[in-house]
């Protein structure tokens, strides 16, 4: 743990003592078990799934195991002797699995309920402890070697032979695990009482307003947002920070428009008011981060793609969002004159030509009015891929950033 503690932030690693996490227990937590204990950031959940990683070795795997689950091709208990303990499970074991017929799915799913009960049901529901995925993968593998037939039921033909019942991962690599163990291991853990599970949830605390601070809220909302009264809106916002959480707790259909009506400085200040509020609601926000070297980083990435645009923040943006993106971008009836770089870019930055019967703000105004999709996005007015002033639009609301790609991408 004193490895990860020096890889992890203060805020992160504090989670994990919160929570009585030990070196054993480490090993067993996957990304599901990260989240429920609070830690949503994904870049420290990288680093502990990693660090998981490197030391699950095969002797840790053995270690997991419990006695009752070792040397079980040496023992008396086997798969079939469990199944068989079972009287409402005897037709199926004798008339189908004896055969060499696959039983149907909800027989299977009967199957795997007795022999994650046997294995694994005192555990957690007793001792709070849950099995690893070598253990569940350990236990889907024994029954396809005790039903060589069930290998028919695999996940698809490229998977491995014990897929429906375990595996990890679901073949992606990263993610949830998948098959009938692992549904069933996750329900038993649902069985455990709130406040005896292992990994609990931080409880959400109701937020109780003080007296006075919509009145605040109001009285902050008259100022006018010029450079003369930045600092008083600045501390204004700090001071009406607890109200902006409430907002955001209380959620629903209105809630943005409702942030924005109570705090209408965020959508002035070329955007400082978001960057301020977001590092009051991140507390572990390194505000030492340097966006602009990031951003230069993407240069490298990809450098073949969108060489037309000329700012180079815009082009290391998008060189990392195709890198880390999977999804696809589907063209549409309006998109049949444009590029498919220009099409790929638009989920981050749009052009729009300058009119000059208009200011810049105006012509973006007009635009956020007609906007079909709410997704927030940049507006370069400019010819496309060339530079001018940035605008950020999001359902009908338009914050101003000046000339300055990098803000804009970090707001």
């Amino acid at each position: 743990m004193e490895i990860l503690e020096k890889k992890l932030d203060a805020a992160s690693f504090q989670k994990h003592v919160v929570n009585k996490i030990s070196d054993e227990s480490l090993m067993h937590l996957n990304d599901e078990d990260l989240l429920e204990i609070g830690i949503y950031e994904k870049g420290p959940r990288k680093l502990i799934l990693t660090y998981i990683e490197q030391n699950q070795g095969e002797s840790s795997m053995i270690e997991n195991i419990p006695a009752n689950f070792q040397n079980t091709n040496n023992s008396e208990e086997t798969i079939r002797s469990i199944l068989t303990k079972e009287p409402k499970f005897i037709k199926v074991l004798t008339r189908q699995l004896d055969n060499q017929v696959v039983p149907a799915i909800k027989n299977l799913r009967h199957m795997n309920r007795i022999l994650t009960n046997h294995y694994f049901e005192r555990r957690i529901i007793r001792e709070q402890r849950y099995p690893s995925w070598q253990e569940k993968q350990e236990l889907a593998e024994r029954i396809i070697d005790e039903f060589p037939h069930l290998e028919k039921t695999r996940m698809s033909a490229d998977a491995p032979r014990e897929s429906f019942f375990f595996w990890r991962y679901g073949g992606n690599g990263k993610g949830s695990h998948a098959g009938l163990i692992e549904t069933r291991v996750a329900n038993m853990r649902k069985d455990v009482p709130s406040d005896e599970r292992l990994f609990q949830r931080q409880k959400k605390v109701k937020i109780v307003l003080p007296d006075g601070i919509h009145e605040m809220a109001a009285k902050l909302a008259a100022l006018t947002g010029n450079a003369q009264n930045g600092k008083l809106v600045s501390g204004g916002m700090e001071q009406c920070f607890l109200l902006h959480q409430y907002l955001l707790q209380e959620g629903g259909d209105n809630m943005v428009q409702e942030i924005m009506t109570t705090f209408p400085h965020l959508l002035g200040y070329d955007g400082v008011m978001i960057q301020q509020a977001y590092e009051r609601l991140h507390t572990n926000y390194n505000a030492q981060a340097n966006i602009e070297e990031f951003l230069s980083i993407g240069l490298l990435m990809d450098q073949g793609g969108w060489n037309n645009i000329t700012d180079k923040y815009v082009r290391g943006a998008l060189r990392i969002i195709k890198k880390l993106t999977s999804r696809g971008i589907k063209r549409s009836s309006n998109d049949e004159f444009m590029t498919m770089e220009e099409i790929m870019a638009l989920p981050l930055i749009r052009w729009m030509k300058p009119d000059p019967e208009k200011t810049d703000l105006q012509v973006v105004q007009v635009a956020n009015i007609t906007m079909v999709d709410k997704d927030p996005h940049i507006i370069c007015v400019a010819e496309q891929c060339n530079e001018g002033n940035l605008f950020i639009v999001f359902r009908g609301n338009t914050i101003a950033c000046d000339r300055s790609s990098s803000r804009a991408i970090d707001v």
